[in-house]
């Protein structure tokens, strides 16, 4: 890392700072020799041996965003906190942003809910909030589409969307490097 490097990345910190942002760079640690370059505004150097725990990313991004009251509600959550294990940095980040939606429709759930309970005097049996977290972390819809390929949420004619069979049938391929092949993707084969 050169000097001039670390100057342009500590005035674009700033920038960042300026916007409520950040910016974190994964560096190999052959390339960050020379620790007395890193002594920049806006710099910090943190050394990583292993991935960082996936709870502690999240409670710590949901901590530093003013949503204590909600770590204390992860944490009495097993399902939740177990769907964490093993999740990268970035992964765990995402996690907090989910949690954080899920908090925010469960909130704006139950004060529609005590609307409707006053106007109409009985209400729908709404989801807690431990039940819209576990759902909200353990959906892996959009992970599977974009993983096959699925660009947008409208299907049409001409970019068909996979069926639910073919991405079974593609996961299990993946995952045994064999499956059971159905009669009429056998003929689809053949042609």
């Amino acid at each position: 890392m050169s000097a001039d490097f670390l100057n342009a990345l500590s005035k674009h910190a700033s920038h960042l700072r300026s916007c409520r942002s950040y910016l974190a760079l994964t560096v190999a640690h052959d390339l960050w020799r020379d620790h007395r370059l890193s002594d920049r505004d806006g710099i910090q150097v943190v050394h990583l041996h292993e991935a960082p725990n996936a709870q502690r990313v999240v409670e710590a991004h949901l901590t530093a965003h003013g949503y204590d009251q909600l770590v204390t509600s992860l944490r009495s959550f097993p399902k939740a906190t177990t769907s964490l294990r093993g999740l990268t940095a970035v992964a765990a980040v995402r996690a907090a942003h989910t949690v954080v939606m899920a908090w925010k429709e469960h909130s704006h759930a139950h004060s529609q809910q005590s609307t409707l309970v006053q106007t109409e005097g009985e209400g729908e049996a709404e989801s807690t909030l431990e039940e819209r977290i576990i759902a909200a972390l353990t959906d892996w819809r959009s992970e599977l589409d974009s993983r096959f390929g699925e660009t947008n949420s409208q299907h049409t004619h001409d970019n068909p969307s996979l069926t639910v069979e073919d991405r079974c049938l593609l996961l299990a391929l993946a995952v045994q490097q064999s499956a059971p092949c159905p009669p009429s993707h056998t003929m689809q084969l053949l042609c």
